[in-house]
C-alpha cells in the first residue's frame, strides 16, 4: 500500500437490488439480446423464466438500460433497480436483494 495514504472513513451502504428487466410490462419467454455489466456475468445463471439468444457486456448499468430502450430487437437487461426505475423499465425478477457493502475512503496523510 502507498504509505502516503491513510484511511479517512469506513462505512457501509446498501446497494440496490439486482434485477432482470425489459421494456415490456409482461415478461417474454425469449429475448434476442441481454445487456449487462461484466461483473454480473457469474449471476446470469440465477435468471429464471426467460432465455436470450445473445448476451453483450456493457460498461455500466445505465448503458444496459439505454441499450434495451434503443434496441430494435426484443432486449432485456440485468441491472440495478435504481436504473430500471430511472429509465422506465419493468422488473421481471429480483436476482439479488440489496446488500450492505463496505466502503473505505483513502486520502493523503498530512
Amino acid at each position: 500500500m502507498d504509505e502516503r495514504l491513510g484511511v479517512k472513513d469506513v462505512f457501509t451502504y446498501v446497494i440496490p437490488e439486482l434485477v432482470f428487466a425489459s421494456e415490456y410490462a409482461i415478461r417474454k419467454a425469449q429475448y434476442d439480446i441481454l445487456y449487462n455489466h461484466p461483473a454480473i456475468n457469474p449471476l446470469l445463471s440465477d435468471t429464471h423464466y426467460a432465455k436470450w439468444n445473445a448476451q453483450e457486456n456493457v460498461s455500466s448499468n445505465t448503458v444496459a438500460c439505454l441499450n434495451v430502450l434503443g434496441s430494435e430487437n426484443n432486449a432485456c437487461a440485468v441491472t440495478n433497480s435504481v436504473c430500471v426505475e430511472e429509465y422506465g423499465l419493468f422488473v421481471h425478477q429480483v436476482i439479488r436483494r440489496g446488500i450492505n457493502k463496505p466502503f473505505v475512503i483513502f486520502g493523503r496523510e498530512v
